[in-house]
C-alpha cells in the first residue's frame, strides 16, 4: 500500500510515506538533511542484503562460476562491488545498459532466437559490447559546419597526438575537458566518447564538474586508470584489474 510504481506514475504514496517515517518526500529544491542521508544509507544497506542473499541463494542452486545481472538495481556498482568481494563467482557480467533502455536489446536477441530460428552466438572474449557504443556519429565536416552555423570559438587540429597533449596540458591545469568523440554510449554512463575529463588531484574539482553537468553533490565520479596501473590504485580481487562499464566500486 506504500507504493504506486505499478498502477500509477510516482514511485511511493506522499501520505503514507510520512505516517510511515515521519517526514516527507524530499521536493528539489529542499536541502537534504541528515534524515534524508540516513533514509538513503538505509536503503542502500537493506538493497546490498537482499542482492547478497539471492547471489548466494542462485550460486546454491547453480553452482556456476559465472553471474549476470541485469535490471535498473544491477546498476548499483556499490551493491556489485560487495559481490565481488565475496569471492563466489569467477566471472560477474552486467550489461552496461541494464536498466529499462536495456529491455530493447533483449527484446531484439530474444525474437531473434525465437522468431527467426538464429543461433546463439557464443565468443571466448570476454566482452562483445565493444564498449557499447551503438549511438549516434558525427564527422568532422558535420561538427565544422554545426561550428560555423553557432559562431563557435573553434581550433581544428589535424594531429591526434597534438590534440591529446593540448588536453592533458589543459587538464593538468584545472580546467575541464568536454570530450566528444566516434558514436555515443548506450546505457546511463560515459565512457569516454561523451564524456567531461578532469585531474582527480584537485579539491574543488567534484564540485566545478557538479556544477557543469547541474547535477546532486552525491553523485559519483569514475576514475580512469591504465589498466596495468589498476593495482596500485584499487584494492581490486585476485584476477580482476578493470570495470570498463563503471559496474563495481573498488576500494582505492
Amino acid at each position: 500500500k506504500y507504493f504506486k510504481y505499478t498502477y500509477g506514475r510516482r514511485m511511493i504514496k506522499e501520505k503514507s510515506f510520512k505516517s510511515l517515517f515521519g517526514f516527507h518526500t524530499r521536493k528539489e529544491e529542499e536541502e537534504i538533511s541528515q534524515t534524508h542521508c540516513n533514509m538513503a544509507l538505509a536503503i542502500q544497506m537493506v538493497t546490498e542484503e537482499i542482492v547478497i542473499k539471492m547471489v548466494r541463494e542462485t550460486k546454491k542452486l547453480t553452482n556456476s562460476n559465472n553471474l549476470c545481472l541485469s535490471g535498473g538495481v544491477a546498476l548499483n556498482c556499490v551493491a556489485n562491488g560487495k559481490i565481488e568481494e565475496l569471492g563466489i563467482f569467477d566471472n560477474i557480467y552486467i550489461q552496461p545498459a541494464s536498466g529499462d533502455a536495456g529491455g530493447s536489446l533483449g527484446a531484439a536477441l530474444s525474437i531473434n532466437h525465437m522468431y527467426f530460428d538464429s543461433e546463439r552466438y557464443y565468443s571466448e572474449e570476454n566482452d562483445l559490447m565493444k564498449g557499447s557504443y551503438l549511438g549516434p556519429y558525427f564527422s568532422n565536416k558535420e561538427i565544422i559546419i554545426t561550428n560555423k552555423k553557432y559562431k563557435a570559438n573553434y581550433e581544428y587540429v589535424e594531429s591526434f597526438e597534438e590534440l591529446s597533449k593540448t588536453v592533458a596540458r589543459l587538464i593538468s591545469e584545472g580546467n575541464v575537458i568536454g570530450w566528444f568523440q566516434g558514436r555515443s554510449e548506450f546505457g546511463p554512463r560515459a565512457f569516454g566518447n561523451r564524456s567531461l575529463f578532469a585531474d582527480a588531484r584537485g579539491t574543488k574539482i567534484k564540485d566545478k564538474v557538479n556544477k557543469i553537468k547541474r547535477r546532486q553533490e552525491f553523485r559519483p565520479f569514475a576514475p580512469i586508470v591504465l589498466e596495468e596501473h589498476a593495482k596500485e590504485w584499487f584494492d581490486m580481487p585476485a584476477g580482476k584489474a578493470q570495470s570498463p562499464y563503471m559496474s563495481f566500486v573498488a576500494k582505492c
